[in-house]
């Protein structure tokens, strides 16, 4: 295969020039291969028709980027579980919608126009809770954080509309938080794979159960930066989410790419053993958040 790449490339450099017939075909091949012509839509029906998937297109990527609707905004305050955390006030998500909710929707339209959290919709309310039923030691009190209301829904629409992206930037090998893949799927890929490793004269086979310590909110955010970096995220990014935060999750898993980016390579150029049942899939390893399970050959 690499030897009929730098063939290819090899071709390109002497004839790509001239105004011939291979730079025609050049060009047509690469027109084709780039060229968007079906788009499934909301109900799972194909759409070829070029003035439809235009306009799936425009609709998708207007929902993405536009200030929240005062429906979308309405209905994330409802979403949100009434009485759980309530806000520093006291006041739960949806207490007085009617009265505040034209004020709490251009607060948040605020925000998305222009990306600036303010610093009293990032503050908390710190209060420690008992991890037994009788505490008398300070040690057995958990210190959390109660969340302000409008800070909970601004990261609730961010989460609904980064749903949409991960199936198409994250890696098939990560199954957690993504729309449309399940872990029990991953689950039984592995019941499978580990079948007859008591079998002496089995086919050589391995399998390594990694647990990640720096997962979610403990990430390294250099790494982070760079996977955002690298596609093309706006860079008008900082630090400063909420321990649990919803968004920390998705952050994680783009971090993660980082690995699954490093295996790839490595089942291509750098001599990566196959299970033997993964060649023809191509699979490396699996993910379940923050575990994870890699398959090989014990020869390497």
């Amino acid at each position: 295969m690499e030897l009929l790449r730098n063939k290819a490339r090899i071709a390109y450099l002497e004839k790509g020039d001239f105004s011939k017939s291979f730079f025609h075909r050049s060009v047509l091949l690469y027109t084709h291969k780039h060229r968007v012509s079906m788009i499934e839509d909301e109900q799972g029906e194909c759409q070829k028709d070029p003035a439809a998937v235009e306009k799936l297109i425009t609709q998708f990527y207007r929902g993405l980027f536009t200030t929240p609707s005062f429906e979308e905004v309405k209905r994330d305050f409802h979403e949100l579980v009434g009485g759980k955390g309530p806000a520093p006030d006291g006041f739960s998500a949806k207490h007085n919608w009617s009265m505040v909710g034209g004020e709490l929707h251009k607060v948040v339209m605020c925000v998305f126009a222009t990306r600036v959290l303010p610093a009293t919709l990032n503050a908390t309310t710190i209060t420690i809770v008992p991890k037994v039923e009788f505490p008398k030691d300070i040690k057995e009190y958990r210190p959390i954080s109660c969340r302000n209301i409008l800070y909970k829904a601004i990261t609730k629409i961010l989460v609904g509309r980064m749903k949409s992206l991960m199936p198409n930037i994250i890696s098939m090998s990560q199954s957690a938080f993504i729309p449309g893949r399940s872990l029990i799927d991953s689950v039984l890929i592995i019941q499978e794979l580990v079948q007859g490793y008591y079998k002496e004269d089995g086919i050589p086979k391995m399998d390594i159960k990694v647990d990640l310590h720096k997962a979610y909110d403990m990430g390294e955010w250099d790494s982070l930066w760079v996977v955002m970096e690298t596609m093309q995220f706006l860079e008008r990014s900082t630090r400063g989410l909420r321990q649990g935060d919803p968004i920390s999750s998705y952050l994680f898993l783009l971090v993660l790419e980082m690995f699954n980016g490093i295996m790839s390579e490595a089942s291509k150029e750098h001599g990566f053993e196959f299970h033997h049942l993964c060649h023809s899939h191509e699979i490396t390893h699996m993910s379940f958040a923050d575990d994870m399970v890699i398959v090989s050959s014990p020869t390497q």
